[in-house]
């Protein structure tokens, strides 16, 4: 066993459809990173099976989803008499398919905080198949069905054809499964229990380890495994004010059950789920969502656990690591307060939203229901976009419905659902006015999501991550099919990657073919047309941008000195420059703003700045000092990398945008800024670089892919003067 990030198994696969389950659900991390990772940004489906009742106590806080029911389908799941509570997730590529089973939700905490315990195993198609595990993969595809069952209706029904398809989609999955040490275990179709029972077989075990954050409340279910192995021992490892175990009841057992209390957490909640059992020379290992419940073992939760025989030395590392455990009195333990999840009798609101569901041809259904008894009048339909204060519609229901409500909705009106819709009811009852926790509104004719023709859309966020390139016409791809909502946010969560190895100066910006149409960044898109109340919001994003990656990358590399990470700190100039330089072109950028962070980007190149706010030390200068002042070190990568090319581009970007044709001094680019041209030449004289040519300018202005050949020619025509 291995500390792992659960998160980088989403950053090694690329899945073609991704199947997860979860209890809880975060759509705002979801969406923020694992749909920002290699296997999910350019799935073509992906669902999400979530409790209902988790669900909808989510949806009474409206969060922020950007592409909730748009770009990935939510299906709640509801089974009557306990909750759905599995952990599994299925990611499926051409010729590679991911299991994964674990305690964690699809939240932030279960993700990166929490103590969690995973497994997954990978089966590979093709030329050098790997089919050990395919009855996993299978068993995974067939338990997702099942819970395709009892999942809303509507969701449902779109998932049932998906998981119908998937075999179609990838033949491989359908072929004759080896046996596999690897066992998916459900409750959908029996009790764990019963399973255990089963496994152990008639020798009775030994030895049963219990690695739980929740127990019964009188301790039932370790009841009935004394009665079933009365000379079985039991070792229960717990957490001091985390686990619910009410350790006053133990001594009822004798002292064949021992007490263990986790150490080395520190503020880290245990929510990791184990059962292993020695039983006839062997130990079986069961290890998943289930807690050490009888709602969990009996069948009444919905759970999934990965069984499996292990060696006891496999075990022994799971405490010989950070974490420990220690024997402890019983009385000496402090239970937490929290209990086990558990099914919600709560009384449902007046007004609820079941489902909404619109179609390719702009048919809206919605399913409500109304309290029995409960007199209403004016009953609407309010759809309402993603991050916006007021719905974009609202469509009167008829009196007397039965439930459900159908409306043709407008082609203009559909052609604004950039990303996620929330739908509720409006209503006056009583003389107040109500309205129902939301729901998202399903669109199921952009739930698949196809490879764009200009190419792959993984392929492109990559190179966006890793370089910065095409940042600003993904915005623009952003901001017309979704809104300037998730403009910012797509900001606010996009890091371009820091790296000073080698493979970054191998890897730095090359010459590409000259392009017929380049971007052009004084042609605002349609999508700004109307948005200009709200040009501040996007600046104060790109500005955060800017400046989060000043720090992070341009400083850092400053900081560090280090020759290999020239190619990188190049790309990332180019991205944050453009970005500045593009929407100030478009009226969203303050010049003072943008021309500001360009002088001090130059300054961070060269030889550094300080002012009483602030500093930061210079590449070039740190480089000639680290290297001391090797020309044979420094000139070649220097001039691979067009430093000289870029330090005078960056500064004619800045100067162009300074000059004013109506201010004596500054009418042309040349007058501006001198003291910074300058600083440029003697930076490059401390490293024996000589000034740059205007070719050399002009690649380095090619660079950032917003000019035209006419407009570097005029801007050349500066440095000459």
């Amino acid at each position: 066993m291995k500390p792992v990030d659960f998160i980088s198994w989403f950053d090694e696969d690329e899945a073609r459809l991704a199947v997860l389950s979860s209890f809880e659900f975060e759509p705002i991390h979801f969406e923020s990173r694992l749909m920002r990772s290699a296997a999910l940004i350019g799935a073509r489906r992906i669902i999400v099976f979530v409790d209902a009742n988790q669900f909808q106590k989510m949806l009474a806080d409206r969060p922020p989803a950007r592409w909730i029911n748009q770009r990935y389908l939510v299906v709640p799941v509801k089974r009557k008499g306990g909750v759905f509570h599995p952990k599994l997730g299925l990611l499926v590529g051409e010729e590679r398919a991911r299991v994964f089973c674990g305690s964690n939700n699809l939240t932030q905490a279960g993700s990166a905080h929490n103590l969690e315990l995973l497994n997954s195993v990978v089966i590979t198609a093709g030329e050098e198949p790997r089919l050990d595990h395919l009855a996993v993969a299978q068993a995974a595809l067939a338990f997702f069905k099942s819970c395709a069952e009892f999942g809303e209706p509507q969701a449902a029904r779109v998932a049932k054809r998906w998981l119908e398809e998937m075999t179609d989609d990838f033949p491989w999955l359908a072929a004759e499964a080896p046996a596999t040490e690897v066992e998916l275990v459900h409750t959908l179709d029996g009790s764990l229990w019963d399973w255990l029972r089963k496994r152990v077989g008639t020798s009775p075990p030994r030895k049963i380890q219990v690695l739980s954050p929740f127990y019964d409340a009188d301790l039932r279910l370790l009841e009935r495994v004394r009665k079933a192995w009365p000379t079985c021992s039991v070792e229960i490892t717990a957490q001091q004010r985390t686990s619910n175990l009410p350790a006053s009841l133990l001594s009822q057992f004798g002292k064949s059950v021992r007490l263990f209390d986790l150490d080395g957490a520190g503020s880290r909640r245990l929510h990791a789920k184990l059962l292993t059992v020695v039983a006839d020379g062997r130990t079986i290992c069961l290890c998943g969502s289930a807690n050490f419940t009888a709602a969990a073992f009996d069948g009444l939760n919905v759970e999934t656990c990965f069984a499996w025989d292990v060696g006891n030395e496999r075990l022994k590392e799971l405490y010989e690591g950070e974490f420990t455990r220690s024997a402890i009195s019983p009385g000496d333990f402090e239970p937490g307060v929290e209990q086990p999840p558990a099914e919600d009798t709560e009384s449902v609101t007046p007004l609820s939203v079941k489902s909404a569901m619109l179609d390719d041809s702009g048919k809206l259904v919605v399913t409500f229901k109304i309290k029995d008894g409960m007199p209403v009048e004016n009953l609407g339909v309010a759809l309402q976009r993603a991050g916006e204060a007021s719905p974009v519609v609202c469509l009167e229901v008829k009196p007397g419905g039965s439930g459900l409500a159908e409306f043709s909705l407008k082609p203009e009106t559909v052609s604004s659902f950039g990303g996620a819709v929330a739908v509720y009811l409006i209503a006056e009852a009583a003389g107040q006015t109500l309205s129902s926790p939301p729901t998202w509104l399903i669109q199921e004719g952009r739930l698949t999501h196809e490879t764009s023709e200009n190419g792959n859309h993984q392929g492109r966020e990559t190179e966006i991550r890793e370089t910065g390139r095409g940042l600003v016409e993904q915005l623009d791809e952003i901001g017309t099919k979704e809104g300037q909502l998730q403009l910012i946010q797509y900001l606010n969560n996009l890091s371009i990657r820091f790296d000073d190895s080698e493979h970054s100066r191998r890897g730095g910006w090359r010459p590409k073919p000259k392009i017929q149409d380049p971007y052009r960044p004084d042609t605002a898109p349609e999508w700004m047309a109307e948005l200009a109340s709200q040009f501040p919001d996007i600046e104060a994003a790109i500005l955060e941008f800017a400046d989060r990656h000043s720090h992070k990358v341009l400083r850092r590399h400053a900081r560090r000195a280090n020759i290999n990470g020239l190619a990188n700190f190049v790309d990332v100039l180019i991205t944050v420059t453009k970005l500045l330089y593009v929407f100030w072109r478009r009226g969203v950028v303050n010049k003072q703003q943008m021309i500001g962070r360009l002088v001090q980007y130059l300054e961070i190149f060269t030889d550094g700045f300080e002012t009483q706010e602030d500093g930061s030390e210079g590449y070039i200068s740190g480089l000639f000092e680290a290297l001391h002042g090797s020309s044979s070190l420094l000139k070649k990568p220097l001039e691979e990398n067009n430093v000289a090319g870029h330090l005078r581009a960056l500064l004619l970007i800045a100067q162009s945008a300074r000059a004013n044709p109506n201010e004596p001094g500054a009418s042309r680019p040349r007058q501006c800024l001198q003291s910074k041209l300058e600083k440029v030449r003697e930076s490059l004289a401390m490293v024996k670089l000589a000034a740059a040519t205007p070719d050399q300018v002009a690649s380095a202005l090619r660079a950032y892919d917003m000019l035209t050949e006419d407009e570097i020619a005029t801007w050349l025509k500066e440095l000459a003067g």
